[in-house]
């Protein structure tokens, strides 16, 4: 319940659920994963994914049009998502 005193903290856990729910149907679709590490690959994998992908219904409409990337203030100007994630 902390984080319904918390000012700028939703007071859902959509993004969460949608997350596992996203998971979940990889799962589905794999079977499992082969390993552990491949699990963890795959989760940094669609974390990274998700923070560049931009907003288009977000209930904030200074939101849409913008990732959450860039809406923590991170410049990826003229970068790819998949550079960005392997630093290069």
């Amino acid at each position: 319940m902390a984080h319904h005193f918390a000012a700028g903290l939703p007071a859902d856990n959509n993004i969460t659920e949608n997350v596992i729910k996203q998971l979940n149907k990889k799962l589905r679709l794999m079977e499992g994963f082969e390993s552990l590490e491949s699990a963890e690959r795959y989760v940094r994998l669609l974390g990274g994914c998700y923070r560049f992908k931009r907003f288009t219904d977000s209930c904030r409409a200074n939101n849409n049009g913008k990732s959450p990337l860039e809406l923590a203030g991170v410049d990826l100007e003229g970068r790819d998502w998949l550079s960005f994630l392997l630093g290069s």
